[in-house]
């Protein structure tokens, strides 16, 4: 009896937006990559964490995050005419674009960028899209069995951004909303940004009950391309009926990104008042 060779490959797609749920996969460090006329180049780590060998390809796309007015955040790849306008995904070279990573090992990757010469002063960006999966195996099996493999396919994504020139970013909060449910209470902040390049930097929300005792504070890093609503979800349990301020914050300061890199902004500080009911209502 000829013997039969059966691989059933069924592939999983994850979409990792969280450092903290790749981490027996692929890490990818730093987590967003700028450069600027000074300084063409940026390298970037990629760490296998997991205890199997792993193929690694690169690809970069143009798109950018952009929300509903739930702030439910998508990333924008289908818009046409603002990739021709900013666009530096075919400026950007890199090495290696593809390699295999052994567990436990580390690979350096390398981007260069070559602009054109009369480019105008502002921001240009793409996102690195990097795939790893498990390194294929042949999987030999008799004629009675079908030897199935599982492989997760991850692809996580880094925003790269140029900056070029003198860059200027402005911000403001158009419109701040308070939706509570049994389960949740989400308090969202329309932001415009506007100038030469996306605004990098970090927002906070404390929540501030009438006696003046904070009941929660949370802290995020935040990007604003051109719009987006901010939203912060809160735990409807934490909180009983009566009367409450959140604190909003944005500053232009962010730990994970170098100071050359962000603008400097007046700092935005917003008060919203909102009230808890015994019975809120349903969404």
């Amino acid at each position: 009896m000829n013997r039969l060779c059966i691989t059933l490959a069924l592939v999983v797609t994850a979409f990792v937006i969280s450092f903290h749920s790749v981490s027996a996969q692929v890490i990818i460090a730093p987590t967003a990559v700028f450069m600027d006329d000074g300084s063409k180049f940026a390298s970037v780590m990629i760490i296998n964490r997991s205890n199997e060998s792993r193929d690694v390809a690169l690809d970069f796309k143009f798109g950018y995050p952009q929300s509903d007015s739930l702030g439910n955040i998508t990333v924008n790849y289908q818009d046409s005419a603002t990739e021709r306008k900013y666009s530096l995904v075919s400026w950007i070279k890199v090495f290696p674009r593809q390699f295999t990573l052994q567990p436990g090992e580390q690979r350096t990757v390398r981007l260069t960028v070559k602009t054109p010469a009369d480019l105008p002063d502002g921001a240009y960006w793409g996102r690195m899209i990097t795939t790893s999966s498990p390194k294929a195996q042949l999987i030999d099996t008799n004629a009675t069995a079908i030897g199935a493999q599982l492989n997760f396919v991850f692809n996580q994504v880094v925003p790269v951004v140029f900056q070029h020139g003198k860059l200027e970013s402005a911000l403001s909060v158009e419109r701040n909303s308070v939706v509570a449910d049994t389960g949740r209470i989400d308090i969202i902040s329309a932001i415009r940004c506007s100038g030469h390049t996306p605004f990098f930097g970090a927002t906070s929300l404390r929540i501030v009950d009438d006696k003046g005792s904070v009941v929660e504070e949370q802290k995020a890093p935040l990007a604003v391309y051109f719009n987006l609503a901010k939203r912060f979800t809160l735990d409807r349990k934490l909180y009983k009926a009566g009367k409450y301020k959140a604190e909003i914050a944005i500053s232009g300061q962010r730990g994970d990104v170098e100071e050359r890199f962000l603008r400097t902004i007046t700092p935005v500080n917003i008060t919203v008042p909102f009230s808890i009911t015994a019975t809120p209502k349903n969404r």
